[in-house]
């Protein structure tokens, strides 16, 4: 059982925050970009986890619009051809985008712009892929399991502190956060950087 549903996170937060009234329906965005910035952290989080078996990929098709079929996504982790038992290598959008032309065969490698999936070689004919990704976090939630629940908490009161000019406040409360959370809080990872954390190029996963 967690120790904070959404509605008590709220009451904490709202607490800590000295029990303003005037922040109520604020609170719930400060806990929800708190959520999704620790979504967008290296830290773990298995309630985001999910895996798409089979993700359809088609002949002579290279491109695909992942929201359709996966929802909003954080990263993906690893792609695994699965009619030829063989994981996929990440490559980059940039030479996807500067390949002057495709090759046909058993999709080898992929890469992802936004919502754009795009898979090398173009395939010749029907493939299974099985796609290892983070989902976002869905609004008013609570998806991050006990071990990260108090840091959520201080995580968004450190965000609504700063959202309400309290800056002295905000600062002696970010420098409590530990090292991951600081990072997430002053550089977010955007899509490449998360990504690249968990697939590196070139790497032959067995």
């Amino acid at each position: 059982m967690d120790n904070y549903s959404w509605t008590g996170a709220k009451r904490e937060l709202l607490y800590r925050l000295g029990n303003r009234t005037d922040v109520s329906n604020r609170a719930d965005t400060w806990l929800n970009s708190a959520q999704q910035l620790m979504a967008a952290s290296e830290i773990d989080l298995p309630r985001l986890e999910v895996v798409q078996n089979p993700f359809y990929v088609h002949e002579d098709l290279s491109e695909y619009d992942v929201d359709d079929q996966l929802g909003e996504i954080v990263g993906i982790r690893l792609v695994r051809n699965e009619t030829t038992e063989m994981f996929m290598t990440r490559f980059t959008f940039e030479e996807y985008r500067n390949l002057s032309s495709q090759s046909t065969g058993s999709p080898q490698r992929w890469s992802r712009k936004g919502n754009l999936f795009v898979i090398d070689p173009k395939p010749d004919g029907p493939y299974e892929l099985k796609i290892d990704f983070r989902r976002q976090p869905y609004d008013q939630t609570m998806e991050v399991d006990n071990r990260w629940q108090e840091h959520l908490i201080t995580l968004a009161n450190a965000i609504g502190f700063r959202a309400l000019r309290q800056y002295n406040e905000f600062t002696a409360l970010f420098s409590t956060l530990p090292i991951t959370f600081q990072r997430s809080l002053a550089e977010p990872l955007d899509q490449d950087m998360w990504e690249n954390l968990w697939n590196m190029q070139g790497l032959i996963y067995k």
